[in-house]
């Protein structure tokens, strides 16, 4: 599916295998501010040639935990189910490539998408810490090439 230049207010639920195409950094996918921009719940999946803003702050939850010990899951549920410009779930094989993302959260979760390949991705956080994982693999096998965070 190819997008032409322009703005795209919306939210994407991929559920099948495609290939989402635009036409380069004029291409822009904005959610306003509200949750993930782009859900891929399918192998085989590609994104390319875009720009991502309007991401979600959100983070799954908060665990109480002042030892240490709960370290893994804190990460796992803030980072792993928190907001997303792309996010990949049971996406075997999916691709992202030529994207820039803005957000004051994740850049690319790939959860459970194993064999998926990142490349030419830049990652702009909104602070210091904002876009702190840019490309955050879990429980799955990623190739990741060109990650820039400006």
């Amino acid at each position: 599916m190819r997008l032409l230049s322009g703005r795209y207010a919306a939210t994407l639920d991929i559920s099948k295998p495609v290939t989402l195409t635009g036409a380069g950094t004029d291409t822009v996918l904005e959610a306003g501010g509200n949750g993930s921009v782009l859900t891929a719940q399918s192998p085989d999946v590609a994104v390319t040639n875009l720009r991502i803003v309007g991401v979600g702050d959100a983070t799954a939850g908060e665990i109480a935990a002042d030892d240490g010990s709960m370290w893994d899951e804190r990460i796992r549920l803030t980072y792993g189910y928190g907001d997303a410009g792309v996010r990949l779930r049971d996406a075997n094989r999916s691709r992202v490539e030529n994207v820039t993302v803005h957000t004051p959260a994740n850049g690319i979760v790939a959860l459970d998408s194993p064999d998926t390949v990142v490349r030419d991705v830049d990652v702009h956080g909104t602070n210091g810490t904002a876009g702190f994982m840019g490309v955050l693999p879990m429980y799955s096998q990623v190739v990741v090439e060109g990650l820039r965070r400006p």
